[in-house]
């Protein structure tokens, strides 16, 4: 089912979305349309919270360190790349 869901084209979304929003709050009053909507809402905004942890995270594991090797070869190249100018 999940496949299904994001095989889905952007238009298809709307109106899936809007068939949800018409079955959930049918009969529903205005508090209750009021707690639903913030709830749904509130469970979106953590699902993008989420994902932007997910996005931050490193996928190397390896912890990023800068030894003396490196920053001498660094300093190599930029002294041969001024060296050309």
């Amino acid at each position: 089912m999940t496949s299904l869901f994001y095989s889905l084209s952007a238009d298809e979304q709307v109106i899936l979305a809007l068939i949800f929003s018409l079955i959930l709050s049918e009969g529903l009053n205005e508090n209750e349309l009021n707690i639903l909507g913030n709830f749904i809402e509130a469970v979106g905004q953590n699902i993008l919270l989420i994902q932007a942890a997910v996005s931050a995270q490193t996928t190397d594991n390896t912890p990023f360190c800068v030894n003396s090797t490196d920053i001498q070869e660094l300093r190599t190249r930029i002294d041969a790349l001024e060296a050309r100018l």
